[in-house]
């Protein structure tokens, strides 16, 4: 088998762990299952926003005019979009450092949801679960938390390549791995499934609208057109006219060594 692209966004709780979710991307050849949801899960698409506005700007990174555009229309989708969940079945806690089976491909279908809610609007075609995508996106997470990766380091091309060639897969300079990240004032490693999906989400719209990150921690911050910088996660989820195998993971550091907060 050959992955074309792995997504990783982090997590971390709160000056205390770190969580990378694993996300793994590739063509897709074998028995798949679409994401499915009850929920109001999704994330719109402001009026303008294209995947060839965000491949042009892959191309051309350093163009006033795109960035220009894609800063305002990024700021329409950070302002505009709102987590929402109201299952009371999310109340429930789940332990970060140990997700089972069930959880991981609950949480795998929520982020899949809010993706292909994307994709679906700028006309491409949706991503799908795999199992194997699934096991792929597990030992990513697994490699992480081996090598106490905080999600504030940027990518473990360590960590990946070793992953890589575990499964077969050509090792070189990340070729499979996006990450972002997401902070929880749990205190531990515990924390509720709306917690989580809530950081997902934010993960996913961040990754959609110019890598939004807070700088003063005020909702205020969304409004600064200076906070929306690069479109290259955008670029790996939301362009490809075709389909790819999808799975999302959690890792979890205690003790994050950077202390950071995004």
């Amino acid at each position: 088998m050959t992955f074309k692209k792995i997504a990783i966004l982090s997590v971390s709780v709160l000056a205390l762990s770190t969580c990378a979710v694993s996300v793994i991307e590739s063509p897709s050849t074998h028995v798949v299952y679409a994401a499915k949801s009850k929920l109001k899960t999704r994330i719109a698409v402001p009026k303008g926003y294209t995947a060839n506005l965000v491949e042009d700007w892959h191309d051309s990174p350093n163009s006033k005019k795109l960035n220009r555009k894609l800063k305002r229309l990024s700021r329409r989708g950070m302002l505009s979009n709102k987590f929402y969940d109201r299952r009371k079945a999310d109340k429930r806690k789940v332990n970060l450092a140990n997700l089972s089976n069930h959880d991981q491909y609950e949480l795998s279908q929520y982020a899949l949801t809010l993706i292909n809610s994307i994709r679906t609007q700028l006309g491409l075609p949706e991503f799908t679960y795999t199992a194997a995508a699934q096991n792929f996106a597990n030992d990513i997470a697994k490699a992480y938390n081996e090598d106490n990766w905080s999600a504030y380091e940027s990518h473990d091309i360590s960590a990946i390549n070793r992953v890589a060639k575990q499964h077969g897969l050509i090792q070189n300079d990340n070729e499979y791995e996006d990450m972002g990240g997401f902070d929880m004032t749990t205190g531990h490693q515990y924390a509720t499934v709306y917690q989580v999906k809530q950081g997902i989400y934010y993960n996913i719209k961040q990754a959609a609208f110019g890598g939004f990150k807070y700088h003063n921690g005020q909702e205020s911050d969304k409004q600064n057109l200076n906070y929306y910088t690069e479109w290259y996660h955008a670029n790996d989820l939301f362009t490809g006219d075709y389909s790819q195998e999808f799975a999302l993971s959690l890792s979890y550091l205690i003790q994050d060594p950077t202390n950071k907060v995004n």
